[in-house]
């Protein structure tokens, strides 16, 4: 526990008075929140969890809030944001679950979620979003008939947003030097 505990000393001998001595422990622990790990991976339309509990039984009740508190907007927390811990369930591991929605991108972007109340030091957990989207080209047509002496246009586009800027080049590889990409 984290409480400065006292206790009588009892001096005593035949043909004496008692005398007694109250000793006063001054406790060194501090209570902190203790959580399953210090960062976890978000499945990208998915769940993902990890548990609180308290390093030393509480004098009284604290009641810690779990939520993200920097980050991907994107990561959010679903179950166990309001957590409470009494003196007797405060070793009992509680649960929050985070939720990675779905977007557009392929990054696998972070958030900071914070475990804090109480007056205790806030614990923080690191999660990453583990992307579910690939970045490949996609055309609007996958066969293009080019009349002789004429043109024909196919579009390109990426299937997720990248990160960053792509330079694709359109060229042709083999077959009829006939035809050739124009624009």
């Amino acid at each position: 526990d984290v409480t400065d505990g006292t206790t009588p000393i009892l001096i005593s001998a035949v043909d004496f008075a008692d005398k007694t001595v109250t000793a006063t422990e001054q406790d060194n622990d501090t209570l902190n929140f203790v959580t399953s790990t210090d960062t976890v991976n978000v499945p990208e339309g998915s769940t993902a969890t990890f548990t609180v509990a308290l390093s030393h039984q509480p004098e009284s009740n604290v009641v810690a809030t779990v939520a993200r508190v920097s980050g991907d907007t994107d990561i959010s927390v679903t179950g166990g944001s309001s957590l409470t811990f009494t003196t007797v369930n405060w070793a009992e591991p509680q649960t929050a679950t985070l939720t990675a929605a779905e977007d557009a991108d392929v990054a696998n972007d972070s958030a900071t979620i914070r475990v804090s109340g109480g007056g205790l030091t806030p614990k923080d957990v690191t999660a990453t979003e583990q992307d579910n989207d690939t970045l490949n080209f996609e055309t609007d047509k996958d066969l293009v008939n080019v009349p002789e002496g004429g043109t024909e246009t196919f579009q390109v586009r990426l299937t997720a947003q990248p990160s960053s800027t792509v330079n694709a080049s359109v060229t042709r590889v083999s077959g009829d030097n006939d035809i050739s990409v124009s624009s």
